[in-house]
């Protein structure tokens, strides 16, 4: 980028010179940072605690079990999990719920793909910010922030009363493909988006967003039919990815 030289007198005006735009990668959260489903894990986590209904995780399973199969379509999954989720949920506290998501996410560490925290921790040092868009819920992403040194979150949110219970209500929904889109437009404003990753067609928007949108794999279990290049997410050390990246930086 060409540098901005000073003007000979301060007298100039210069409202017209805009500061440069943040760069920042964006990333899926399921299957493409960790392995599966977390909202399916996390809705087991709270049935086993008795804090979802059980015909709502034997439904959840069901579904999977459907996009799987092809029997429904991945956006049609993605509404009826989310419902089902918002419902399971309604009339837990917020707070409580939080404080759990802590726990899971101990468990759920575990689950990150190999070449994530490699990956993640070098655009860092390369002053690339760190964003994840996901249809999973925030508050079971949120605990990752500091680990993974994230620089913000957007995932699917319940509405809180004013009691602080989840009332049911969803406020927003990153599962779905023109969620991301909006949520991108509004991310453009301020930043640069280098990279996108992403394991489904609903991340279409976050791969076509970014300068270079990238697909990720893992143990051949997806076969990438979306066009775009394909990474290795079991490369522990990421190191084609990085040579990839450094192209771009």
């Amino acid at each position: 980028m060409t540098s901005l030289k000073p003007f000979p007198s301060q007298d100039r005006p210069r409202e017209n010179v805009r500061p440069a735009k943040k760069p920042i990668a964006i990333f899926d959260w399921d299957g493409t940072l960790v392995r599966g489903f977390t909202i399916l894990r996390w809705i087991e986590f709270l049935a086993h605690r008795r804090l979802f209904p059980a015909e709502g995780l034997n439904y959840s399973r069901t579904l999977l079990e459907s996009v799987r199969t092809h029997a429904i379509s991945y956006r049609t999954f993605v509404l009826r999990l989310t419902r089902t989720y918002s419902q399971g949920v309604r009339g837990l506290q917020a707070g409580e719920v939080r404080q759990l998501s802590q726990l899971f996410s101990v468990t759920e560490e575990v689950l990150l793909l190999p070449y994530a925290s490699t990956a993640i921790k070098w655009l860092q040092s390369r002053g690339v910010g760190v964003v994840v868009l996901t249809g999973s819920p925030k508050e079971v992403v949120v605990p990752f922030i500091p680990a993974l040194g994230l620089t913000q979150v957007f995932g699917l949110t319940i509405e809180a009363g004013a009691d602080e219970r989840y009332t049911g209500k969803i406020e927003l929904n990153p599962g779905l493909a023109r969620t991301k889109k909006r949520i991108l437009s509004a991310i453009c404003e301020g930043h640069e988006v280098l990279f996108g990753f992403g394991d489904t067609p609903a991340d279409v928007p976050i791969l076509q967003g970014a300068k270079l949108g990238l697909f990720v794999t893992s143990n051949g279990s997806r076969i990438n039919s979306l066009g775009f290049k394909s990474i290795d997410g079991e490369d522990r050390g990421a190191s084609s990815l990085i040579s990839l990246l450094k192209q771009y930086l």
